[in-house]
């Protein structure tokens, strides 16, 4: 922020000239505005200050028009001027520019929700009318510690986005805030000495690294063996979906580490090891759980080629032939996940536009509405693609009047019920949460 002095009979075209003067620009590589959001600029060359409507003390914001070796705005704060009682002092203002970079849609959701926390009149403490307000009841940020440690469970590490408001508010709205990635890369380019490893020194070393635990978090917690899964969506794996996009991080995305169990401490990361930081957030369960997907039987997983299973119509029909009218209904039978999932994505024949009515008997576990679905011609569409493939005899798709089970392979990989993990044939407990294979 710096101050320009004028006076208020100066023009436009001699203001700006020391304006360009003072920050080091060229004549046309800036605009100067009256207001912040980039309205009211001062174009016309001629006109003097006072009929600008640019008074003593005024504050003017400048943006660069092309990068430079100034392309941040600047800010200046009013002063006094000292050339006459009829001068003016103007002052150019610094906007915060971060990188414009794509975040995601939810990010610059987040961003334009005002977040604040309400909460109602304290009828012991507060001393005013009903719309009225003072400390006990006026809404509180996002980010206050104290609300958050009072709660009942305490919040331990708040939102990303309430983080990010945390540093970006205040006096200075988070001028100089700046998200950096660490980095323990050996400068290049010393001449003192031999490069590394031969040679080092304290300019081209990377700094000292301490590790604290982390205020806020992105990923909600992992998967454990205290939890039950109800079903995972295996995605296509791509390596773009591991980078976070942030618009306050100096390289477009920040990478956030995991943390480590134990204390809130502080201490030197020497050697830095190469596994570490776990989360612990604690959780809780219900004590009589109900699941909307309540199928006994396992259809595949989807994007699982690679591990040999594989969503067809010859598994569908397999599936199918699983499931006695004696002990399922066909509720039952269709309230598997990756089930649905199949019939909406398949390109054999997908029923993404006439699922609908299955979806809501599922989700509201009305068998009366899933018959109805059953008799509609797309479901009878499916059933002859599966006899087709030959996955079962003829009429044992009619699984409404009877079918035998298929005793599944035991010597095929069998997936955890629990993790996932695909196990060697043969066990009965999984390698890798240890628990039982039924």
């Amino acid at each position: 922020m710096k101050k320009i002095s004028s006076t208020k009979r100066e023009t436009a075209a001699a203001f700006l000239k020391k304006v360009a003067k003072e920050f080091g620009f060229n004549s046309n590589g800036f605009s100067v505005y009256l207001n912040r959001n980039k309205t009211g600029e001062i174009i016309s060359q001629n006109k003097t200050l006072s009929l600008l409507k640019i008074k003593h003390g005024d504050m003017l914001f400048l943006f660069p028009s092309s990068a430079g070796p100034s392309s941040e705005t600047m800010d200046t704060q009013p002063h006094s001027s000292t050339s006459s009682s009829s001068s003016s002092s103007s002052s150019l203002s610094r906007s915060h520019s971060s990188p414009q970079i794509p975040e995601d849609e939810i990010d610059q959701y987040l961003s334009k929700q005002e977040g604040k926390i309400y909460r109602n009149r304290d009828p012991q403490l507060c001393r005013h009318g009903p719309m009225g307000k003072c400390v006990h009841c006026v809404p509180l940020e996002p980010f206050d510690e104290d609300y958050l440690n009072h709660l009942d469970p305490p919040v331990k590490h708040m939102s990303f986005h309430a983080y990010i408001r945390k540093l970006t508010g205040g006096a200075d709205k988070g001028k100089f805030v700046a998200l950096e990635n660490i980095s323990c890369k050996i400068k290049s380019g010393c001449e003192g000495h031999l490069p590394w490893p031969e040679g080092i020194c304290t300019k081209c070393q990377p700094s000292a690294i301490t590790l604290n635990r982390q205020v806020h978090k992105i990923w909600q917690s992992k998967l454990t063996v205290n939890k039950q899964k109800h079903f995972i969506h295996s995605y296509k794996q791509e390596s773009s979906r591991e980078r976070n996009l942030c618009r306050l991080a100096s390289s477009t995305h920040l990478t956030l580490k995991e943390y480590k169990f134990g204390n809130d401490i502080t201490y030197l990361a020497r050697p830095l090891p190469v596994e570490y930081l776990i989360i612990d957030i604690t959780t809780t369960f219900p004590k009589d759980p109900v699941f909307t997907f309540s199928s006994t039987l396992r259809f595949p997983i989807e994007n699982r080629d690679a591990l040999g299973e594989t969503q067809d119509f010859h598994s569908l029909a397999t599936y199918l032939s699983q499931c006695p009218s004696s002990s399922s209904s066909f509720l039952n039978i269709v309230s598997d996940f990756h089930l649905l999932i199949f019939l909406v994505t398949n390109e054999v024949m997908p029923l993404r536009d006439s699922i609908g009515l299955l979806l809501d008997a599922v989700k509201t576990s009305n068998e009366e509405l899933a018959q109805t679905w059953k008799k509609s011609e797309q479901w009878a569409t499916i059933e002859q693609l599966c006899s087709t493939v030959g996955g079962q005899q003829a009429g044992s798709l009619d699984y409404a009047m009877g079918g035998a089970s298929v005793p599944a392979s035991s010597s095929a990989m069998w997936s955890c019920l629990h993790c996932t993990f695909m196990n060697q044939p043969g066990t009965e407990h999984c390698e890798m949460c240890s628990l039982p294979r039924s």
